[in-house]
This record gives C-alpha cells, structure tokens and sequence, in this order.
C-alpha cells in the first residue's frame, strides 16, 4: 500500500530496518479499530489472519501504549488488549465493507485494470464492480473472488456475520 514509508539499512543488505504508517486518507475521529480492520482486511490473507492475528493485536498494543508513554500522554481510559481485541472483533464487518470496495481495484490485474476516471460517467457501479470481478475475456478474477470469499467466511465463522 502507498502509506507506508520504510527505512532501510544503509549497509549491505539494503533490508528494511524500520516502518511507519501514515494514514490520512479518512481523517476522523474514531476508534484505531476500524482502520486496524480495514487494514487487515484489505491487506492480508485469511491464512496470515488466522495464525498471527492476536500477535498482530499485540504488538499494535504494546507500540501503541509506548508510543503514548514517549508522548507524555496515557492511552484511552479503560484501553487494554482485551478490549482492543472485544472492538477489533466488532470492527471486522468495516473491514469488510470497505475491503470490498478497494480489492477489485487493488488485485484486478494491471493489464486489465480501467481508468476509472475515463469510465463513461453514466456508467452504474454496481456494473463497473462487475466488470472488475471478470476479465475481459468474461473469466472470472479468481484471486479477487477468492479473497471475498474468505473474508466472508471467516467472517461467518468468527460470528460476525
């Protein structure tokens, strides 16, 4: 994704040593569980999900609680990982209602992709969502089908559905 700027080592590996985020795409006040959702859910894997999501609940908490601590600030009354994890839960279907809006963009392929912004302007969403699920050759985009079904499904499973 575009928001985020990484620091790399300056010796031989040339690897990333650092990270950060910069989001100010919706600017809002709101619960850092809907944007942890949409991120998730428009940006990894059931598989990825399913195996290290507490650990990624975690390490958010634990960086965000020191991140308020070099601040000179203290987090949110009544904020620990419990309740993060209780409002992540119920943040899931934001995840998956904005996911499904920027994945047929994000994982059409490049040779398929449209200009959205050249798109005859009359044109109905609801047919250019369509057009992006299929390919030109009226085959279906089967990663972009697949995420959506396993975010669905898990989704089903977790009970939030």
């Amino acid at each position: 994704m575009n928001n985020f700027l990484f620091k790399y080592d300056d010796g031989i590996t040339g690897k990333p040593r650092r990270m950060k985020i910069v989001d100010l795409q919706m600017f809002r006040e709101a619960c850092p569980t809907t944007d942890l959702a949409y991120f998730f859910y428009s940006s990894t894997v059931a598989e990825l999900r399913r195996g290290h999501l507490d650990d990624l609940l975690g390490l958010y908490f634990s960086e965000f609680v020191r991140h308020c601590a070099e601040l000179g600030t203290p987090p949110p009354p009544a904020f620990d990982f419990p309740t993060l994890k209780r409002r992540f839960h119920r943040a899931k279907i934001f995840g998956l209602c904005l996911s499904t809006f920027l994945l047929p963009i994000v994982l059409t392929p490049p040779e398929q992709s449209k200009n959205l912004d050249s798109e005859d302007k009359g044109k109905d969403m609801v047919d250019v969502f369509s057009d992006l699920l299929m390919n030109n050759e009226g085959n279906s985009n089967t990663n972009l089908q697949g995420r959506l079904k396993e975010m669905v499904a898990e989704l089903y499973e977790d009970g939030v559905i």
